[in-house]
């Protein structure tokens, strides 16, 4: 794994190049120098390990062009970013091209495929044009939502390549960070496909990929289900819904809060293709507003997981985004492709009647968007540390309790806000604390306070429900993180396969 999730053709700037860099060739290193120098990107190759990355230039000149190679270590990475949409940088392409490309964009829209672009148009979009020549390719990125209707546009594509041959289509179709040629995509179902990662090259036949990449998609958005459903069977949850009781809710119970679960399934797995394509955030949130409405059409009006749409959208669509890596990259990722959008759609908000926004203006306490807003810090250095120490010395219940515990303990709530005000959340923060200060949930002694608890909270009508919502997020977020080797999960597409030499 990488020090960071970067895919190929990513955008790669630096803050300096020193003598710890190597340039190959050597003699390319004045170029590269004041390319850097310039604010110009590199683009990410493959054979970056855990020290360098392993970036490349083009250097065109009037009769020829040199690839050039360079090796930066990892600290001297400034960001990274995806290769431009095709419409962002269409304008900057040769006017004899404009009519292939709008209408790949055209084209592109209706089965919804993202195009993006790398190789010498990026140069160009760059630098203004003088990169490209009469029989210059141009390189796209077709990265699709569902993959039943990528064929079908893939062919459209190769007859609208016939049509317009001006200039060369080349490139890859992207599922999650498996890049194929989007030619030999089109081949029959058992002819080997040739699939990059930066980290290998391999063969697979095109019906084993489409299988493992269904299962991928699959595989990421289970664990989002999987998350609230270890929150709902747990027992038991101060004040929450569990499989004993209804906790402080008389208009839920456990059968409600399962179908509520099942509703979102479409949604997560909608997340993956989203985050994947890197969409904007307006429209992550467009989707989740309609799986909020279904939510509410199968629980007859009862939110019983407004939050988590919110807080497990963005886990997930921000993993989908890039390959495995660690906890703390995922929730960068967030800030990465969506902050400056949550923080304008944090001012509109605060503008709107709502209970978020009512408490807000009353108690002045952080909210979901504030949350998300500082990249879940809470939960990549003190939550998610926690639950995991607790996992290894405590049973799966016993961890989870805890740290839900904790949660209760650190999380301004705005559900027990709203239910009881600040008095109660004081309250139920300082008895939470206490109970962690007790020691472990399977002594007697603490399992009883615990319990108590739960019970107290029930007769005072209050409900920890951020917090509950914050416990699944960090259960997944445990999940998508990349672990150590011997723990690695089951992933179809962590499965080996032959290498390309």
């Amino acid at each position: 794994m990488l020090p960071l999730p970067l895919q190929r053709h990513d955008l790669v700037f630096f803050m300096a190049l020193d003598e710890s860099c190597a340039v190959k060739p050597a003699h390319q290193r004045p170029f590269v120098e004041l390319w850097q120098q310039s604010g110009y990107p590199f683009w990410l190759t493959r054979e970056s390990n855990a020290t360098h990355c392993q970036v490349g230039i083009t250097h065109y000149t009037e009769t020829s062009k040199e690839r050039i190679k360079v090796s930066i270590p990892w600290q001297a990475l400034k960001h990274y970013q995806a290769p431009p949409r095709l419409e962002e940088v269409l304008t900057k392409a040769p006017a004899s091209w404009h009519s292939l490309l709008q209408a790949i964009v055209s084209l592109a829209e209706p089965y919804g495929v993202t195009v993006r672009v790398y190789g010498a148009l990026v140069m160009a979009a760059w630098l203004g044009g003088g990169q490209l020549r009469p029989d210059s390719d141009v390189d796209l990125l077709f990265i699709p939502t569902q993959g039943t209707q990528l064929k079908t546009f893939l062919v459209e594509l190769e007859r609208l390549t016939l049509r317009l041959p001006n200039p060369r289509v080349d490139g890859e179709v992207r599922w999650l960070n498996q890049d194929v040629p989007w030619r030999e995509y089109l081949k029959e179902d058992n002819q080997p496909c040739l699939i990059k990662s930066v980290e290998e090259v391999k063969w697979v036949a095109r019906k084993d990929l489409s299988q493992a990449l269904k299962q991928e998609r699959l595989f990421l958005s289970q664990i989002a289900i999987q998350a609230l459903y270890d929150e709902l069977m747990l027992y038991p949850k101060p004040g929450l819904v569990s499989p004993l009781d209804k906790g402080s809710h008389s208009d839920m119970d456990v059968p409600l809060l399962w179908r509520s679960i099942q509703s979102l399934r479409h949604y997560f797995l909608k997340m993956v293709s989203l985050g994947q394509q890197q969409v904007s955030f307006e429209r992550l949130r467009q989707e989740g507003v309609r799986a909020e409405k279904h939510m509410l059409t199968i629980t007859g009006g009862v939110n019983t997981y407004r939050g988590a749409i919110f807080h497990l959208g963005l886990l997930l669509a921000a993993r989908a985004s890039q390959p495995i890596t660690s906890a703390s990259n995922i929730c960068a990722r967030i800030l990465d492709l969506w902050g400056d959008e949550l923080a304008q759609h944090q001012r509109l908000v605060r503008q709107r009647p709502s209970h978020g926004q009512l408490v807000y203006q009353r108690w002045k306490r952080p909210g979901a968007l504030e949350m998300a807003l500082s990249g879940y810090q809470l939960i990549v250095r003190e939550v998610l540390p926690f639950y995991q120490h607790q996992r290894i010395t405590e049973s799966p219940s016993h961890a989870r309790s805890a740290t839900l515990l904790l949660l209760m303990a650190e999380v301004d709530d705005s559900t027990l806000l709203w239910r009881g005000g600040e008095q109660a959340l004081l309250e139920v923060q300082q008895e939470a604390r206490h109970i962690l200060a007790m020691g472990s949930l399977a002594q007697p002694p603490v399992w009883a306070r615990y319990v108590a608890f739960h019970y107290q909270l029930v007769g005072k009508g209050l409900s920890p429900g951020g917090s509950a919502d914050l416990l699944s997020f960090t259960l997944a977020l445990d999940r998508y993180a990349a672990p150590p080797p011997a723990m690695a999960p089951r992933s179809p597409l962590l499965t080996p396969h032959r290498v390309c030499a």
